[in-house]
């Protein structure tokens, strides 16, 4: 009776595995227990919360490395503004602090280089169609 539970949880760990790797990348040289679906649950989830929050009809994609086995738990914010080189660093798999670093890593996405370009071209449209109500009396 134990082998079909085990083939059932390797057929429901595998595919969570690869979704997380897809998503983003792990590292765990000291392998330390780290659940892969509830990884991708809280990516996931905290993505779509952030999205819902500042009401953006794009999804977000903050790509980064989760580093388990570290000294002291960090996140490395990336070069520029992409999430492109980012790492959430922990001690030990902490899902709390996990979901943090996905959150404000989801927030810096907001600031990649055409989100700015789009946002101040906006801008520009909206301040040349702006007329004060003085020079239409002229």
């Amino acid at each position: 009776m134990r082998l079909p539970i085990s083939i059932l949880l390797l057929a429901i760990s595998v595919p969570a595995l690869a979704q997380a790797h897809e998503l983003f990348e792990v590292s765990n040289p000291k392998h330390l227990q780290f659940n892969s679906e509830e990884a991708v649950k809280s990516y996931l989830q905290s993505v779509s919360e952030v999205e819902t929050e500042y009401h953006l009809l794009q999804h977000l994609t903050p790509k980064f490395a989760l580093v388990l086995g570290v000294d002291r738990n960090s996140l490395v914010w990336p070069d520029g503004k992409t999430s492109q080189g980012a790492e959430i660093r922990l001690r030990r798999w902490e899902p709390h602090i996990f979901r943090q670093g996905v959150i404000a890593l989801s927030i810096n996405e907001l600031l990649r280089p055409e989100n700015v370009a789009r946002l101040e071209l906006r801008i520009e449209h909206i301040e040349e169609a702006v007329v004060d109500a003085r020079d239409l009396r002229k």
